[in-house]
Order: structure tokens, then C-alpha cells, then sequence
């Protein structure tokens, strides 16, 4: 009986999350955050549509905030607290390796390609 009534919770959270957070209850929509950004649009193309803050998944997973059939650049980013706050993002190289890799390359004397048809 209590297994029941354990199933009945979270399917019942399940279905209210995805309800609140895009408008369905039975099956995944665009969220409210990804028609905003939709609809609004942005100040700034090089920034996240939105942003998601939470120390976990909810019970809808990314469904939360997932832009389903409107074009990808309207879906949140989740941002959680910890030592990695966005998932897979990481810096190329330290800001001081690459500003001098950017002189190295502009200072040099040597071209590193040669025009088509010419020898060198």
C-alpha cells in the first residue's frame, strides 16, 4: 500500500512540474522561460536565452526548461551551485596564455598559409 501511494506522489509532482513549468500535463512543451525568450527576444545573442538555478534536477529533469520545438537558442542553462556551475564548460586556456598566443601570432613575420597557386 505505501509503495502505491509512493508512485501516486511522485507521478502526481511529476505531472504538476510539468504542468507549472510548461503549460502540459501530459506531455513535454516549450517552457515558460523559452516562449518568454521567444516572444521578447534579447538584448545580447552572446548570452543565455535564461538562466536555471538549482542545486538539482526537478522531477521533470531538463523538461523544465527545454525550448522542445522552438529553435535551441530559446532553452535555459542550468546553473548549479558546486565547483562546476555550468555543466561541460570549461576555460580553452588562461587569459594570460592566450593574450600572448594572440601577440606571438600577429607579431610574427612568417605567414602561416601561402595564396593559392604559389609556392613556399
Amino acid at each position: 500500500m505505501v509503495n502505491l501511494f509512493r508512485i501516486s506522489v511522485v507521478t502526481n509532482h511529476y505531472e504538476a512540474s510539468l504542468g507549472m513549468h510548461t503549460g502540459s500535463f501530459t506531455f513535454a512543451r516549450p517552457s515558460l522561460g523559452s516562449w518568454v525568450s521567444y516572444g521578447l527576444g534579447t538584448e545580447n545573442r552572446d548570452l543565455p536565452s535564461f538562466v536555471v538555478i538549482s542545486p538539482g534536477l526537478p522531477y521533470t529533469g531538463t523538461q523544465a526548461w527545454a525550448s522542445d520545438f522552438l529553435p535551441a537558442s530559446h532553452q535555459g542553462t542550468h546553473i548549479a551551485p558546486g565547483s562546476e556551475p555550468i555543466a561541460n564548460l570549461r576555460v580553452r586556456a588562461p587569459l594570460a596564455e592566450r593574450g600572448v598566443r594572440c601577440i606571438e601570432l600577429i607579431s610574427s613575420d612568417s605567414p602561416t598559409a601561402t595564396p593559392a597557386g604559389t609556392t613556399g
